[in-house]
């Protein structure tokens, strides 16, 4: 079909239509390799005009104003970051499917900056063809987009005793009941009694972002300052710094249009402590890591893979059984898809 003074061919063989193992629902059309859907189709069948016309007014019409509900630059959940999803080149038509290429930057939105271009996906790790569409996200893409995070100053986390769970003294100089950074550490509540201890938390470098077993992986180098404050006066003062790692693995997968993930380790290394206290040692930091870092860090990171990132797709399009592959270089989202009419 073409526009303009070009003619509009459309072939209009005899039609065939062949069934085979139909199962009991399908007996009452299936009839002498044949159906009475078959002969509607014949005897409703419009002309090649016709059907030129029709197609011609869906295409140019109703087709254009469902691509334009498609937001190919979406906010990413809450951060000022944009996803830049225009076209990079038109269309590839082959005899079974429509491949679209988009550029996949990600944009720093007060200034509109671009913070770094995908790379090609490795087609040749994903063989599927059960579902009707794929999505094909670059590895690069999920590591700009850290880059971006990390560049701006946002992968800085303040851990302090009102942030863990309501009873839990575990960052207290002193305590009466459980366990508490005082009585692991005696010089602590000598020095500082009845006080509190902060954790200061900064990613030193861009994570890096690699996908096994169908998990994304998140390294992280990181730095950790500990303060001593005290709850009325709120001085703090520096007793140590701890230098790290923090491995994350997250699982990751699909409801309707939203993609998800959730950790499923979280996995602090010590590498160094420097500090002016007495026993505040591996085992102690050991301590802070388990009860404190992951029992606050990880609920706050789960909590964000639960509201999870829309796709950007228009209401009419609704998306079942999906999928999503981890391979080499990219994430794979695979999905059976259908029209919503109830939309208009």
């Amino acid at each position: 079909m073409k526009q303009g003074k070009d003619s509009c061919t459309i072939p209009t063989p005899n039609i065939s239509i062949e069934y085979t193992d139909c199962e009991k629902p399908e007996n009452s059309i299936c009839v002498a390799n044949s159906s009475e859907l078959e002969e509607k189709f014949k005897k409703e069948r419009l002309t090649q005009t016709k059907l030129c016309l029709l197609l011609s007014f869906y295409f140019l019409t109703r087709g254009n104003t469902e691509m334009d509900k498609i937001n190919l630059t979406p906010r990413i959940m809450k951060v000022p970051f944009i996803a830049n999803l225009l076209m990079q080149h038109q269309p590839k038509y082959e005899s079974t499917y429509l491949n679209t290429y988009h550029k996949g930057e990600i944009l720093w939105f007060p200034t509109m900056k671009s913070l770094y271009k995908n790379g090609s996906a490795n087609y040749t790790l994903h063989n599927d063809s059960s579902k009707m569409v794929y999505i094909w996200i670059s590895k690069d893409v999920v590591q700009s987009l850290f880059e971006g995070v990390q560049t701006h100053g946002m992968f800085r986390y303040k851990i302090t005793p009102e942030k863990l769970f309501p009873g839990n003294p575990g960052l207290n100089t002193s305590c009466t009941e459980g366990v508490c950074v005082g009585r692991l550490v005696p010089e602590l509540e000598e020095k500082f009694p009845n006080q509190y201890m902060d954790l200061d938390i900064y990613s030193l470098e861009t994570p890096n972002v690699t996908f096994e077993k169908n998990l994304a992986v998140l390294k992280f180098s990181t730095v950790m300052f500990v303060y001593i404050r005290h709850p009325i006066c709120t001085n703090s003062t520096l007793i140590a710094k701890l230098d790290g790692s923090v491995d994350i693995r997250i699982k990751v997968f699909m409801n309707k249009k939203l993609f998800h993930g959730n950790i499923v380790a979280f996995e602090p290394y010590l590498k160094h402590v420097e500090s002016t206290v007495h026993g505040f040692d591996v085992q102690m930091v050991n301590f802070i890591l388990i009860s404190a870092v992951v029992t606050t860090v990880e609920p706050v990171l789960n909590e964000l893979g639960r509201e999870g990132i829309p796709l950007p797709l228009p209401d009419t399009i609704l998306l079942h059984n999906s999928t999503v592959d981890l391979i080499e270089n990219a994430i794979v989202i695979g999905s059976d898809g259908s029209y919503n009419s109830t939309v208009y």
